[in-house]
């Protein structure tokens, strides 16, 4: 995980925010098997972390969605310019 963390933070171009989002849900799913595997009701653990893992990747699907609506104008116009080009 620290390499990936370096080699983002010292290359240009890749998205340190997925590495970072993927190490917490990798924590959060570690920590959700952890629990279910000590838990006296398994079933109900489980069922508990998926319903949880789920609401938390739409929230953050919805998130990253707002954060990218302010980029559909400029990929419409870089389109457009390539359009012309050809």
């Amino acid at each position: 995980m620290g390499i990936n963390l370096i080699f983002g933070l010292t290359v240009s171009g890749i998205n340190n925010a997925a590495h970072i989002g993927g190490m917490i849900m990798g924590v959060l799913l570690a920590i959700a098997w952890y629990f279910s595997q000590k838990a006296h009701k398994k079933s109900r653990v489980q069922i508990v972390a998926l319903i949880v893992g789920t609401l938390m990747l739409a929230a953050f699907y919805s998130y990253c969605n707002e954060l990218s609506t302010g980029l559909h104008p400029l990929w419409s116009e870089i389109l457009r310019q390539n359009q012309l080009s050809f």
